[in-house]
């Protein structure tokens, strides 16, 4: 009697190498019939290519990314001139956006100016400032220059949120 006999009358299976390739390959090929069948399914029922991972896009350098903050800045105020400024309320974003330019363009970034970059009455501006102070995307430090100003920046957290939010912006055309 053969190991193979003997294994197989005492109940236990062994796997044989080419056994496994060849049904491997048989899967394999099934598979393969299968995504033909459903990709023609689908194009038949008017789906068309389905991506099955969007391909990360290059990112812009900082200058690309900060003219892509510029132009959704000017979008919003032109937005304004046509709606009421209260109709759409994105303080936060606007804050966000303005100091993503001013570290770009190397300026400092004040809280007076953070409120007028959020369009809002400053008390507004403010609950949002510490709102996302304690969240951690803004640092406020005091000016060397004036006791009673303080800066304002991103931080290096809310700088790399920004660049990923403004490069896939730049990746739709914006």
């Amino acid at each position: 009697m053969s190991d193979r006999q003997e294994t197989e009358m005492s109940g236990e299976r062994t796997l044989d190498a080419l056994d496994v390739a060849g049904t491997l390959k048989r899967l394999a090929r099934e598979l393969g019939t299968l995504a033909d069948g459903t990709a023609a399914a689908l194009a038949a029922a008017g789906y068309g290519e389905i991506p099955l991972r969007r391909r990360a896009a290059p990112v812009p350098d900082d200058d690309r990314l900060a003219a892509v903050a510029g132009r959704l800045i000017a979008a919003r105020i032109e937005r304004e001139r046509h709606f009421p400024g209260d109709l759409f309320g994105e303080p936060a974003w606007d804050m966000l956006l303005d100091l993503f330019v001013a570290r770009i363009e190397g300026r400092m970034a004040y809280i007076s100016s953070a409120c007028v970059a959020a369009r809002t009455p400053p008390t507004t501006a403010l609950r949002y400032i510490r709102y996302l102070e304690r969240s951690g995307q803004v640092i406020r430090t005091p000016d060397g220059n004036d006791g009673r100003r303080f800066n304002l920046t991103l931080s290096d957290q809310a700088y790399r949120a920004m660049q990923a939010a403004l490069a896939a912006f730049a990746a739709e055309g914006l």
